[in-house]
């Protein structure tokens, strides 16, 4: 958060504001699915009064257009559509949103381990550990259904446990190498003695 300033730039205060992102082509490339989950924005992020904030991917910005839908984006009032955001940009604004509502697998895993409620606005998903732990909720593209899911994600208690590990896989493996490399006869350790260095550093600078 100290090396990033994307709340301030988009005058947006930490909790109080929903982060939708969508892009895969079950959505961008069907007219009804893409004016539904459109106007899912609309009416979640004016039942929660806060800002929705939508970095737009490239398929998605081009099948608004060829699909005529710009002017039912402009009448979101509190939507907030920018470009594609960096990657610490787009990690601060997932861990400090009030909700998430995304197609993206990825986007969806990183919600559950930010303790971030997401909508999957898909009919199915690859995450299904994050769906298992209640941090996501599968909505497809029905209107009514993201409106629900949104609303019931926006009061959900986030203190389920991460599915996706304790991020302490580096320091498990130096321990393991280590334990390995003490096992080893005298000689074998003059063998591998560049090794273990080599792949603790790389481990410690990813820790």
């Amino acid at each position: 958060q100290q090396k990033s300033t994307i709340l301030k730039q988009l005058h947006i205060k930490p909790k109080q504001f929903i982060l939708a992102t969508m892009h895969r082509a079950e959505n961008t490339d069907h007219a009804d699915r893409l004016k539904s989950i459109l106007q899912s924005f609309k009416t979640v992020s004016s039942e929660l009064a806060v800002p929705l904030i939508f970095p737009m991917h490239p398929r998605t910005k081009k099948q608004i257009a060829a699909f005529g839908f710009e002017e039912l984006l402009e009448t979101i009032p509190n939507i907030h559509v920018t470009e594609p955001v960096g990657f610490l940009d787009f990690l601060i604004l997932e861990s400090q949103a009030q909700l998430i509502m995304t197609d993206s697998g990825g986007v969806q895993e990183e919600a559950c381990i930010f303790k971030v409620p997401c909508v999957t606005l898909r009919d199915n998903t690859e995450r299904q550990e994050s769906v298992a732990v209640g941090a996501s909720v599968i909505a497809g593209a029905d209107h009514d259904t993201i409106v629900r899911s949104a609303l019931d994600m926006a009061q959900k208690n986030t203190d389920w446990k991460n599915p996706f590990g304790d991020g302490t896989a580096a320091a498990q493996i130096i321990s393991v190498l280590e334990e390995h490399i003490s096992g080893l006869a005298p000689n074998e350790q003059t063998v591998h003695a560049s090794q273990p260095q080599t792949i603790t550093q790389v481990a410690t600078s990813i820790a």
